[in-house]
């Protein structure tokens, strides 16, 4: 059983650092790219807040989960 926390949480916890300064964030998952919707959801959760200067980092993803759009979307310039 998979339990994921919600694009709009993740978000909240990288804004609060945001605040902070912080601009690097990883993430340790290797489901992250495996749930396309969740992942989009997430980037355009990011660009509504104008987070754009984000250097976004993730470890450990799935790469026969990974295709172009993912990689288009992700990689895209926030």
């Amino acid at each position: 059983m998979v339990r994921l926390r919600s694009p709009a949480d993740i978000v909240n916890e990288m804004a609060f650092w945001y605040e902070k300064g912080y601009r690097q964030f990883s993430f340790q998952d290797d489901n992250f790219v495996a749930y396309k919707d969740r992942l989009f959801e997430i980037c355009d959760e990011i660009l509504r807040r104008e987070m754009n200067d984000c250097f976004l980092r993730c470890a450990g993803a799935r790469a026969d989960k990974l295709d172009y759009s993912v990689l288009k979307r992700w990689l895209k310039p926030l």
